[in-house]
């Protein structure tokens, strides 16, 4: 399974693909619950509603990708989110995707700085 919708053309920009991404990246920093996630992403200046994050994390347990389980604590049961040997491979291949862009974008904005130097 590859990610869909990523690459050329694929939709980089739309913020459900950076909400995908920054989850993926907290899940794979560890077992976490989704309480957690909201402000970890917070912290990163990502401002998400629960019910999108947790719409996120269906979709990503749907796709093989996160697993959880419910753990009880010293409050209500909680989901605890990890990400799977799939998941592993699919943040792999996000990581190759992401770094084949950043040449591409790298690229565009040299050639865009010498177009600006002949230009003056």
């Amino acid at each position: 399974m590859g990610p869909q919708g990523w690459g050329y053309g694929g939709g980089w920009g739309k913020r459900g693909e950076w909400v995908t991404l920054w989850t993926l990246i907290m899940v794979a920093e560890g077992p976490v619950h989704g309480y957690e996630i909201l402000m970890r992403l917070k912290e990163a200046g990502i401002s998400l509603n629960p019910g999108s994050l947790y719409r996120t994390l269906r979709a990503l347990e749907a796709q093989g990708v996160v697993e959880s389980r419910w753990t009880m604590g010293g409050g209500p049961a909680r989901r605890l989110y990890r990400l799977t040997t799939q998941g592993w491979a699919y943040l792999r291949e996000l990581r190759r995707l992401l770094q084949e862009q950043r040449r591409v974008l790298e690229e565009v904005m040299e050639r865009i700085d010498k177009l600006e130097n002949r230009g003056r």
